[in-house]
């Protein structure tokens, strides 16, 4: 594996065989410091409601906007 910042390999770094480079679906972690986090959304400026009831939504984060939108 290789960023795709990198310049693509030729051969194989290991063995010498020649290879090609080929792009597949991203990785994302869930973990630690994931980017839909309340904390990190709000401080990047962002508003999060979650669902709290059917058509009924509570913000989460951010400091636009109502704390409640309910639809009904």
């Amino acid at each position: 594996m290789q960023s795709m910042g990198a310049e693509p390999l030729t051969r194989c770094p290991q063995c010498g065989v020649p290879c090609e480079r080929i792009l597949s679906a991203v990785s994302h972690s869930m973990g630690k410091g994931h980017l839909l986090k309340p904390a990190n959304l709000e401080a990047k400026g962002f508003t999060q409601y979650r669902k709290a009831g059917d058509g009924y939504y509570e913000k989460t984060a951010g400091t636009e906007g109502p704390d409640v939108i309910h639809r009904g």
